[in-house]
């Protein structure tokens, strides 16, 4: 648990310093002409994804293994890093899918389940409270409700606005725009909880929460810019430069956070 500013934890610990040189290697050939095709660009921006989020899913496995064991901060860890284990299987399976399958419903639908997922793995995280103290059978009862009510409602939600639209609409617009909702009301509901918890929490898991808000933040921002280009109030140019500047934030405020 740390208890560190954040630049001591970024000058020291040797992931977040992994990390940022990593995105700074991925800034580089971005901005110079490394890659001469769209498609070499495409493929290396999903690789290069694929290995940060598995840093940041280490770190959080590391970071768990090192808590006691049946605790609820070990709990915390795990299931941050049973969600970045999700998030992870996004970018396998566009690896892995053939170019005839890329835009297949079914690829649309495992995308989105796996997405899903990371949202689940965050919630249910957050359902253990680590910061509070150490837990009684009262309380121990009343979390496994709390999370059973936050499956429900995040399965419902993605029924609502994923599965229904994409069963009942003829074109993909309106399918794609209502999963872009939804992913931004999943990444504001991780907000509103990781504001909460950083409120009640002691100096040592503040820090943790606040980098966790920083990310939660950055993805409603990423997801709001995406959602807006849907439905035409931003154009592609202005989206690929708000996407490219909040690229690496997410990464930084995992590592730092674990």
């Amino acid at each position: 648990m740390p208890g560190r500013p954040w630049w001591q934890i970024a000058a020291r610990d040797p992931m977040t310093a992994a990390i940022l040189l990593l995105g700074l290697v991925g800034y580089a050939v971005y901005g110079l002409p490394l890659l001469d095709s769209d498609g070499a660009l495409r493929l290396f921006e999903k690789l290069w994804d694929a290995l940060l989020i598995l840093l940041c899913g280490c770190a959080f496995l590391l970071a768990g293994l090192g808590e006691p064991a049946r605790s609820s901060a070990r709990r915390f860890w795990m299931f941050w890093a049973g969600g970045l284990a999700a998030w992870e299987l996004v970018y396998v399976l566009d690896l892995t899918a053939s170019p005839e399958m890329r835009n297949a419903v079914d690829l649309q639908l495992a995308r989105n389940l796996a997405y899903l997922g990371l949202f689940l793995g965050a919630a249910l995280a957050l359902t253990q409270k680590p910061h509070l103290a150490q837990e009684d059978r009262r309380r121990s009862f009343y979390r496994r409700i709390e999370g059973a009510g936050v499956v429900v409602l995040l399965f419902g939600l993605f029924v609502y606005f994923a599965l229904i639209p994409l069963a009942l609409t003829a074109t993909p617009f309106w399918a794609n725009v209502s999963q872009s909702q939804l992913f931004l009301v999943l990444d504001l509901y991780l907000c509103q909880r990781l504001f909460r918890h950083r409120r009640e929490a002691s100096t040592g898991w503040r820090a943790v929460f606040g980098a966790l808000l920083f990310v939660g933040v950055l993805w409603a921002a990423a997801d709001s810019a995406e959602s807006l280009h849907r439905i035409g109030l931003l154009s592609a140019p202005v989206l690929g430069y708000v996407l490219d500047l909040l690229w690496l934030g997410p990464f930084v405020g995992l590592s730092l956070a674990a």
